[in-house]
């Protein structure tokens, strides 16, 4: 079964559980989609949208 991607709060010395915050800091917005084939879950899409920087 796909499983959401959850935010945590990573201690300093984890190697992981950072990659929710660093999406939400550096994107405008972001999401999960499920992917249903009938009534089975078959996967998840992570999405994000970036900032417009201010592109000179």
């Amino acid at each position: 079964m796909a499983r959401r991607p959850y935010h945590r709060q990573a201690r300093v010395d984890d190697e992981g559980g950072r990659g929710l915050a660093l999406v939400r800091g550096l994107s405008h917005s972001s999401g999960v989609s499920l992917d249903w084939d009938g009534l089975d879950l078959v996967g998840k899409r992570v999405w994000f949208e970036l900032r417009d920087g201010g592109a000179r």
